[in-house]
């Protein structure tokens, strides 16, 4: 029987936009648990700092990794993964695919510059797709959590002991793919990083960093990328 394998969402994701993924795992033979990340449940301001949301994160995951277990995290899911694990000897998956990974951001230090000086109140409206989107505006103070988050992780020197693969679109919008590939590899060099091109995609807000719905791919991309994904966690 294979390990139970635990679904971590992204940034804004609503819980249905995930059935079909998880559906597609449980027909390769996967028993799934989805976990809902701080702010995405019935209590939206739970951690109005990263420090605060990584505890919650660290309540809502730890019942669920007692015994062996794979993970597969997406965008904010693996950012908050990422850094769960860090300094964590006990409890760490046999195995790890992270997709899109929210730990680079393309203009990052723009982006920085302007969330900070911004009034942690104010509401950004979503660029997420209708159907995909949780919420209809996220408010800075989110996205500092999620800027926070990314600067705790970048700062920690030590490698990721777990079997790693990580897939993104080189034409992701928002992750700066090279960079990502480039500060991943300098300190996990035996782990995998594969760019999934994808040229039919057009280029929007964030279709080419949506990685978890058959309808950003064509039929051949999506059981090519659901194949490799299978066949990783399956190596366990």
């Amino acid at each position: 029987m294979l390990p139970k394998l635990i679904i971590l969402h992204g940034l804004n994701n609503n819980s249905s936009t995930w059935d079909e993924f998880e559906h597609v795992m449980k027909a390769r033979g996967f028993s799934t648990v989805r976990i809902t990340l701080p702010g995405h449940g019935s209590i939206r301001d739970e951690g109005k700092t990263f420090e605060e949301a990584l505890k919650n994160f660290d309540q809502s995951i730890l019942p669920h990794v007692q015994e062996p277990y794979l993970v597969v995290a997406y965008s904010l899911g693996a950012m908050f993964f990422s850094n769960w694990l860090i300094g964590r000897k006990d409890h760490l998956p046999l195995r790890q695919v992270l997709l899109a990974p929210a730990l680079y951001l393309r203009r990052e230090g723009f982006i920085r510059k302007i969330i900070g000086g911004l009034d942690s109140r104010i509401p950004i409206p979503s660029i997420a797709p209708r159907d995909i989107m949780l919420y209809k505006t996220l408010y800075v103070w989110e996205y500092r959590n999620l800027l926070g988050g990314m600067s705790r992780f970048q700062k920690n020197p030590d490698p990721i002991q777990v079997p790693t693969l990580i897939l993104l679109d080189p034409q992701d919008e928002l992750i700066d793919a090279e960079r990502l590939r480039m500060e991943w590899l300098k300190k996990n060099p035996r782990h995998e990083v594969f760019f999934l091109n994808r040229p039919r995609q057009k280029w929007g807000p964030s279709n080419h960093h949506i990685l978890f719905h058959s309808k950003y791919f064509t039929s051949a991309e999506w059981e090519h990328y659901i194949l490799k994904i299978e066949k990783f966690l399956k190596a366990s």
